[in-house]
């Protein structure tokens, strides 16, 4: 039975992630919130470099509420915080349907701001649950739980193109006072007049969704293997007074064996009572084994757990691959319906492939992680997300003569290593700084997503239009870079000389 619950709170963390994939569809919904800002609200200019501050925003209200959800699991525990995201998220998708029509800056707020403070909510409590279920596959069963997001990406995608454009009508190049828009936005109003109704089936798609997820979790319970060493331990203290006792009658009466054959007779029938013959020899060869995989900063304060080197480049690491995912996965719709090929169903089916082949790949990853190391595995992947941004330009290059191909391969294998890397991040800190700290650790590494949003939305907006997506993708490619040699860096082992 306890499998049994270990195993569904991994399903109920998987459906619960998985609504959370509105954050991964946005690529492919913001070229209809754009062309319907235009026509239908305001401001009647806005444009692609302002489709980031949704992520952005999202990152910060999620980055925001991480930690606090982390401190809220340890005092009414996970199923009560996930609720409390899933309202938030829920009502923030219902409420947006409404604040399209006033203008983009207030839909910010609720899809974006208000959607990421539920988003936050959700997502730590059950990745550090599954982790105490399966101790022993922790990057194997976070990135289970993870892939929920992605794959949800790839539900919400197809529900948008199937509410709103499901006869494939082409985005158009509009003329503004005689000047000519270098991009493409969809005109028709048999799409556009869609989309605040959209948002509402979102709404209802995820409130059913949660709690099914929700009803799913389930709190580990002290296994009888535990609840025998902590039986064993307290005979262990059991004898050791009694030990001191008879060491104190020894010492005052050396001569007096009567005594000491009373006390070696109670010793002998404790140990008979508890079975302390054979089951603490058992005990501490299971001690010793479980001790392997420690680290010198298992038995920190979360305060000093901060401060430590191996903490801060794991946070840094996040905050990289959160600016570079929340820029690539958010223009790479933008890029090939602009540059690559105008065609809105092949675009969202570029998006919804790469959504669901990120799920096999980071259960992949995190089962390599597990059997060799996290440091290893996130160096890798960082170093060949740096080749993938760098030669981004080729579908682009290439349009005329295989530029689907191109940007299916390149978005795919990006999608797919950038999603990897957040289980290695999350299992990388509860590894090295134990699982009793995990919860409240892993929410603060999550404040980089916050950190993240504003870089996004920055660059975005200022740069986009000065060097364009190519000049964006080999910003992307630098900062992975860096990320490299941070991985160079973390040189934590556990007591059996392994890296982490």
């Amino acid at each position: 039975m306890r499998l049994v619950k270990g195993i569904l709170s991994v399903l109920g963390g998987y459906i619960l992630l998985s609504t959370l994939g509105i954050f991964f569809s946005w690529a492919n919904f913001s070229p209809y919130v754009i062309s319907y800002i235009r026509l239908y609200s305001s401001p009647n200019d806005l444009d692609y470099s302002c489709v980031l501050w949704i992520t952005g925003l999202i990152s910060a209200g999620f980055g925001i509420t991480m930690y606090i959800s982390g401190v809220l699991e340890n005092k009414i525990g996970t199923r009560a915080v996930t609720a409390i995201g899933s309202a938030i998220c829920s009502l923030s998708l219902f409420i947006s349907a409404f604040t399209i029509k006033v203008n983009y800056f207030l839909f910010c707020t609720t899809f974006g701001f208000m959607y990421g403070i539920g988003y936050g909510f959700i997502y730590t409590p059950p990745t550090t649950l599954v982790m105490k279920w399966f101790p022993n596959y922790q990057t194997t069963t976070v990135a289970i739980v993870l892939f929920g997001s992605t794959s949800g990406g790839l539900v919400f995608n197809q529900i948008e193109v199937a509410y709103a454009n499901p006869t494939n009508i082409k985005a158009e190049q509009v003329s503004i006072m005689n000047v000519t828009d270098p991009d493409k936005y969809f005109e028709d109003e048999k799409i556009l007049e869609k989309i605040p109704s959209l948002l509402m089936v979102m709404a209802g798609v995820t409130i059913v969704m949660q709690l099914t997820g929700i009803s799913l979790l389930f709190s580990p319970e002290p296994s009888r293997k535990e609840e025998e060493k902590q039986d064993i331990k307290k005979s262990h203290e059991k004898e050791s007074l009694l030990s001191s006792e008879q060491n104190s009658i020894e010492s005052d009466s050396n001569d007096d064996e009567e005594p000491k054959q009373h006390l070696s007779t109670a010793r002998h029938a404790i140990n008979q009572a508890f079975g302390l013959e054979e089951s603490t020899k058992k005990a501490f060869k299971e001690n010793d084994t479980a001790t392997t995989h420690r680290t010198k900063f298992w038995d920190l304060t979360i305060r000093q757990s901060l401060t430590q080197r191996p903490f801060i480049i794991h946070w840094l690491l996040m905050l990289i691959n959160s600016t570079t995912m929340n820029l690539v996965t958010g223009l790479y719709k933008g890029y090939g319906l602009n540059k690559v090929v105008n065609d809105d169903r092949f675009l969202t089916l570029v998006g919804s492939v790469a959504l669901f082949l990120t799920g096999p790949t980071k259960v992949t990853m995190g089962f390599i992680s597990d059997k060799l190391s996290n440091r290893l595995v996130t160096g890798l992947c960082f170093g060949f997300q740096a080749l993938l941004y760098t030669t981004l330009f080729l579908p682009q290059a290439f349009a005329n003569e295989a530029g689907r191909e191109l940007l299916m391969f390149w978005t795919c294998l990006s999608f797919m290593v950038s999603a990897s890397i957040f289980p290695l991040l999350l299992s990388g800190v509860a590894k090295i700084f134990g699982l009793k700290n995990s919860t409240p650790l892993v929410g603060i590494m999550f404040t980089a997503e916050a950190f993240a949003g504003l870089p996004s939305i920055l660059i975005s907006v200022f740069l986009l239009p000065r060097i364009g997506y190519i000049g964006i993708f080999v910003l992307c490619a630098t900062l992975s870079a860096i990320a490299v040699a941070l991985t160079l860096l973390l040189d934590v082992k556990t007591s059996d000389g392994k890296y982490v």
